[in-house]
């Protein structure tokens, strides 16, 4: 069962997708982010294969985490991501 697309009021949880990785990269990079991620750097190269890796996932399986990419409804841009276990 996919539940992605998921919508409130003021946001849209959705699937990653490689069009996040610049964004992601950005944010992870920074210091106030960075300190809670368990990568010291996150190059583009990386978020392209962790999302693409991501991509293929369900949600809901044992012994897995997903991903889900947030964003305000009212414009276009990613502004993070969450992990579900």
């Amino acid at each position: 069962m996919d539940i992605l697309p998921l919508a409130t009021e003021r946001l849209l949880l959705r699937s990653v997708t490689r069009d996040d990785a610049p964004v992601s990269t950005s944010y992870r990079n920074q210091p106030e982010v960075a300190r809670y991620q368990s990568l010291a750097r996150h190059s583009a190269a990386d978020a392209a294969a962790f999302l693409e890796q991501q991509r293929k996932l369900a949600f809901n399986i044992d012994d897995t985490w997903l991903q889900i990419a947030t964003k305000h409804k009212e414009d276009t841009a990613l502004a993070g991501d969450v992990a579900v276990a």
